[in-house]
């Protein structure tokens, strides 16, 4: 008798199994995207707005070495916001992308919470404190960052 060899039934395609286990995959993968992401930016527009209100105490000691130690005028109007545009790097918010206001306050002390988009100088004996400003001896800036009612704060003292 001739030898028989076994026929092998193989379907082609894939089973439920590996569509499955590739599918899990690919939605891991998109959850870490949308996650770690928007994270990032954040970050990101964080360390941007660090950066600017560091600039924004540069500048405020500058205009008082270029002005016999005078700190920077108050706004004519207390409480009023006026545009920077005096400092060229410290331009836009990163989130809004509109300009930021700022407050400057010529008696330090302490501030009052910083709203998006607006950075708040105290000139007038100031220094950070949890973030905010406190009585000090220098001179302190603080910006809003995100999460919002977060702030940051920068100073050139204790």
């Amino acid at each position: 008798g001739g030898l028989m060899l076994k026929k092998h039934n193989i379907k082609e395609g894939f089973t439920i199994i590996e569509v499955v286990i590739v599918l899990v995959i690919a939605a891991i993968i998109m959850l870490a995207v949308f996650l770690v992401v928007p994270q990032l930016q954040t970050s990101q527009r964080n360390t941007k707005r660090q950066a600017d209100a560091r600039a924004v105490l540069a500048a405020a000691q500058q205009y008082a070495a270029n002005n016999g130690g005078t700190v920077l005028p108050a706004q004519a109007t207390a409480g009023a916001d006026t545009d920077i545009t005096n400092i060229t790097q410290v331009k836009y918010d990163p989130s809004s992308n509109a300009a930021y206001k700022y407050v400057v306050q010529t008696s330090g002390g302490t501030a009052a919470s910083t709203t998006a988009g607006t950075i708040t100088v105290a000139t007038g004996g100031a220094k950070c404190s949890s973030n905010n400003f406190a009585a000090g001896n220098g001179a302190a800036v603080v910006i809003a960052i995100e999460p919002t009612g977060s702030t940051f704060c920068v100073s050139d003292s204790n």
